[in-house]
């Protein structure tokens, strides 16, 4: 699995280079979506980046943690 928390985009793979792949395929079509629609400004502020002298700078990441849990089925 890949996930981009400041762009809040997930995909997965068979393995780790199949998911690599298909996240950036991910990327590239949400920015194309973005473009086309004309709400990149709306969308990547609702995701926390900050507009700086034109350039859009994504948030920070403060921390990264990782929980197991156990669901019954």
């Amino acid at each position: 699995m890949a996930y981009s928390p400041i762009l809040d985009l997930s995909t997965c793979g068979k393995n780790f280079e199949e998911a690599k792949k298909n996240f950036f395929e991910a990327v590239e079509i949400f920015f194309e979506e973005l473009n086309s629609k004309g709400t990149t400004d709306e969308v990547l502020g609702e995701l926390g980046w900050e507009k700086e002298k034109n350039v859009w700078m994504p948030p920070t990441l403060i921390a990264q943690e990782t929980e197991q849990m156990t669901v019954a089925v």
